[in-house]
């Protein structure tokens, strides 16, 4: 019995034993860091600045990670060595203390608990002397009144080391580090700089710059100009009117009035204001006696003249009323009405000589809106209008129009297929969701057109580059056109369109966010008339926009 029981027992701690050691666990097999061979980004005489990545720990964590160099092929970390950080990613760093015109090998190497990994060497080689870096310079961006985007490339160290980069710039050619500079910092490559504390309308000189061991070096020179800060706002209006309302100059003075007015209910307001550019004052003219429906206005010499339209009679005929204003004798004159049976919202109007011209804009009969093409000419010594060619662009409301020489010009509107409710009439009409189809060209328009007088001939120029817009204003002086500002979205920029070049120059922005409500030339400038707000209570602003100069 105690033989069977001793058995047992063996039996059992043999059993345990096999079966304990069976769960021993197999030791764990150990990986090297993983590392990527070095770059060089820099290198001069005595130093070179480099790139190393470790791209995996392994299966120990990194305790330090850097370069190492040497003469001979295989550099270790008992030769020479720089160390950069611990654990896995990227670095960077800057090697010092060697010979000029020397051959070295550089690797990067990782180390943990159980050793040191290594990459592949590359050569470097360092230049036996140093000469001035060479920098390109970057084209001035996003210029504003005060602002500019510049910079430049470092494309040759040559072989000194950097102290700084930067851009350099002044209002005279040439600049140095010691004009106005911004600095980039140290390095080679491409970089990029805000200027700030610029003066508007002012032609700028810049040039990116390299400060190195060897000395100071420059890149091409560039050369640009701010914006101005268009726009003197003037003494507000005084009258009623603000929407639907004319303008018209003749030399120095500018004329406002008739159209509706909110402070009455949007009913018409009659009175007529001239305002002269020397006194900078307002004087109340004679009020306008005719059928008052979305008035239009233009200047031919010294007269100004008043087309009525957008509108229907008692018996359903369109107002096409047109009258002639006389300063010196503060008198409206009644002439010939406008021939064409149909309404127009806001056309186009301008004069070329003795000669006026209107056309386009919204018929708003029904209840889909109808955007007229046609255009008519008024001769001021006969008192005749004669149709002219259509215009062929898509038909319009609220665009800009002006006259250089003997062609005229218009320019962006809308063609918005929103439907028009004539009977919500109040007093201004009533807008309803558009169709699911717009124009193709719309609703908001940026084209640009020339229509020549002799030729009877129109021709589209360079689209208007700003944002497609409406009530923007348009005016002349000498060969050159200025477009800007505008409403909807309250556009503040300025153009100027060159005739002879075809070609537009961003030239400025409006001080104040405001709303155009039109405007043209006065004197040896603009104007515009405008709103802080559509439609409210505000009086109409003026403002005068003198050409800028680098003064």
């Amino acid at each position: 019995m105690k033989k069977s029981l001793f058995s047992i027992i063996s039996v059992f701690l043999i059993s345990g034993l096999v079966t304990f050691t069976g769960c021993k666990k197999e030791p764990i097999e150990s990986t090297p860091p993983l590392l990527a061979d070095p770059s060089v980004t820099e290198i001069s005489v005595n130093s070179a600045v480099l790139k190393g990545m470790v791209l995996d720990e392994g299966s120990l964590a990194v305790t330090e990670r850097g370069f190492c160099w040497s003469t001979e092929q295989e550099p270790l970390i008992s030769d020479s060595k720089l160390a950069f950080g611990k654990g896995a990613g990227s670095y960077s760093g800057r090697i010092t203390r060697l010979l000029p015109g020397t051959e070295y090998y550089v690797r990067t190497y990782a180390s943990n608990l159980e050793g040191t990994s290594y990459s592949n060497a590359i050569m470097i080689t360092t230049p036996a002397t140093a000469t001035t870096a060479t920098v390109s310079t970057r084209v001035p961006e996003y210029i504003t009144s005060v602002t500019v985007v510049a910079g430049g490339e470092v494309l040759n160290t040559g072989g000194g080391e950097l102290a700084e980069r930067g851009v350099c710039w002044s209002v005279v050619p040439s600049p140095t580090i010691e004009s106005s500079r911004e600095s980039a910092g140290t390095g080679s490559g491409r970089f990029t700089l805000l200027l700030t504390g610029l003066q508007p309308a002012r032609t700028y000189y810049l040039r990116a710059y390299v400060i190195s061991s060897a000395g100071i070096s420059y890149g091409p020179e560039m050369s640009f100009k701010t914006l101005a800060i268009y726009g003197f706002k003037k003494a507000d209006f005084p009258g009623e009117s603000l929407n639907h309302s004319i303008n018209f100059s003749i030399e120095n003075i500018v004329y406002v009035g008739l159209g509706v007015s909110p402070a009455l209910g949007f009913l018409p307001a009659r009175d007529l204001w001239r305002w002269d550019e020397e006194t900078n004052l307002w004087t109340r003219l004679a009020d306008f006696p005719g059928t008052l429906s979305n008035p239009k206005g233009f200047s031919i010499g010294r007269r100004g003249y008043v087309l009525t339209s957008g509108g229907y009679d008692n018996e359903g005929n369109a107002v096409n009323e047109f009258w002639e204003f006389d300063p010196a004798l503060n008198k409206w004159t009644r002439k010939s009405n406008l021939p064409s049976a149909v309404s127009r919202l806001s056309p186009v109007a301008f004069s070329i000589g003795s000669k006026g011209y209107i056309g386009l804009g919204l018929n708003p009969g029904g209840y889909l809106p109808v955007y007229n093409n046609d255009f008519w000419e008024w001769d001021q010594a006969t008192d005749r209008w004669t149709r002219k060619s259509d215009f062929p662009g898509q038909g319009r409301t609220e665009a800009f129009a002006f006259a250089l020489g003997t062609n005229g010009y218009i320019g962006t509107g809308n063609c918005s297929q929103a439907f028009f409710d004539p009977d919500s009439w109040d007093g201004d009409p009533m807008w309803l969701p558009p169709p699911s189809s717009t124009p193709a060209e719309g609703p908001d328009l940026a084209d640009f057109w020339e229509y020549e007088q002799a030729a009877d001939r129109w021709t589209r120029k360079s689209d208007f580059p700003g944002s497609a817009r409406v009530n923007a204003v348009g005016f002349s002086i000498s060969n050159k056109g200025y477009v800007g500002a505008g409403t909807y979205s309250f556009e503040n920029d300025f153009w100027e369109w060159d005739q002879i070049s075809d070609s537009w120059t961003k030239l400025g922005t409006v001080g104040e966010s405001v709303l155009s409500l039109g405007g043209g030339s006065v004197g040896s400038g603009g104007y515009m008339l405008a709103s802080p707000d559509a439609w409210s209570l505000h009086p109409i602003e003026l403002w005068t926009f003198p050409l800028p100069t680098d003064d």
